[in-house]
This record gives structure tokens, sequence and C-alpha cells, in this order.
């Protein structure tokens, strides 16, 4: 028997995975099946954007709802809040002067130092957790730290740049739905913009220089912004 899960890994195009793991997901929040969704299995090209997607859903099936996330190692995050951005006002006009390109994890693709100012969590700190969920609630614990830093009072463009590394873009998104819901109660305007980039060409470790593929932009593709 076909798990419903092959889809994430097999399908055809990145919207089939992309529209798979939607899925799965309204089915689990529905009628509970299945009663946990592993976050581990899809790329992070195809979660990202489907975890922005159910943020901002406002089905009643969805609103204000949480989903149980579950990890390949069998580790057990918070489950993702979803249903909480959607209904808001447009994103405003981020100020010009706070733009930061940020990297998730450090040294998985080196040439990205030539394009990012700083890197969510250090590869050192991912590898000290003791599994999935660790590494998850450390990415969680930085957003949530970075997207809090005084400077952003008043708002931003971050540019997330991302290569992999499935929990701990659950973890960073998790953050990332937090800060933007407490921002909401304080009545800031929605001027904190969080612009994802997905590498779409292979990195390399070898000759890095600043036109090695991961440290171009053009090597990005942008998906929907969190705001």
């Amino acid at each position: 028997m076909t798990s419903p899960f092959t889809p994430l890994r097999t399908g055809a195009t990145l919207d089939d995975r992309r529209s798979a793991l939607a899925a799965i997901m309204r089915s689990c929040l529905a009628v509970g099946h299945p009663p946990e969704v592993n976050l581990s299995l899809p790329r992070h090209g195809v979660t990202a954007p489907v975890l922005r997607q159910f943020a901002y859903d406002t089905d009643p099936t969805v609103r204000d709802r949480t989903l149980p996330v579950l990890f390949s190692d069998g580790s057990r995050p918070p489950p993702f809040p979803v249903g909480r951005l959607g209904g808001g006002p447009p994103a405003g006009t981020v100020p010009r002067d706070v733009e930061v390109n940020l990297g998730l994890g450090s040294l998985r693709h080196p040439e990205m130092d030539y394009l990012v100012a700083l890197y969510a969590a250090r590869n050192r700190d991912l590898n000290e957790q003791g599994n999935m969920a660790c590494e998850e609630n450390l990415a969680y614990q930085r957003a949530v730290e970075l997207l809090s830093d005084p400077a952003l009072a008043a708002g931003g463009l971050i540019r997330v740049f991302h290569t992999g590394l499935e929990p701990m873009v659950v973890g960073f998104y998790r953050g990332v739905v937090e800060i933007l819901c407490r921002r909401r109660r304080e009545g800031r305007p929605p001027t904190l913009n969080v612009q994802p980039y997905l590498l779409r060409e292979a990195g390399t470790r070898n000759s890095l220089t600043p036109r090695s593929p991961g440290a171009r932009i053009e090597s990005y593709s942008p998906v929907d912004a969190w705001w």
C-alpha cells in the first residue's frame, strides 16, 4: 500500500509536492488523519511555502489551530501555529535603510558567506542538539531573538536564504509566526517583511568565490513573504 507521504518526495513537479503536503496537512487538521505530519520528509522548497500558506489560511478548519508535527527520528517539536496571520492588513512599506541577508545555518553551503550578513544558527550549535526536535527549537529561539531586535522595531526586510535542514526551517518559521503575531497585538504596522529565498542550483565546496552558485542571489528563487 502506497504511503500518503510518498508524493512528498516523488511528485513530478515542485508544485505537485507542495500540493501533496498541503493535502496531508489539511486532512490532519480537518479529520485527524494522519494524526501528525512528518515535516522532515519533504524538502525545504516544499515545506517553507506550504507552512506560509497555512499560516495565512482563513478557513475555519485551519483558523487559530496548531499542526501536530513529527520528525523522522521520532522526535516531536511543539505543534506549528496555523491560521494566525490571514485576514490582516496588507504588507506595509518597509524602511529602506533596514535590510538584512540572513542564512539559516552556517557551513551547509560555505559560499553563502559571500551573500549573507549573519546566520540564524552556527553549524556547531546545530550539531550539539540531541535530535531533530532540538534543532527545530534552536531555530525557533534564534528567530525570536533576531526578529525581536530593537533595530527592527519600525520594520525591515529580512531575506532568508535556504539550502535545507528541514527541522530548522520549521522552527525558524514557527518563530516568525510568533513575532508577527506579537507585533500585531502591539499595534505595530506590518512593515517587518521576511522574504524566503530557496536555493535552486547545486552548491559547491570547491574554489569558493563570490561567483560560486550559492554566493549569488540569482541562484535563489524568492517565494511568498511573511509580514
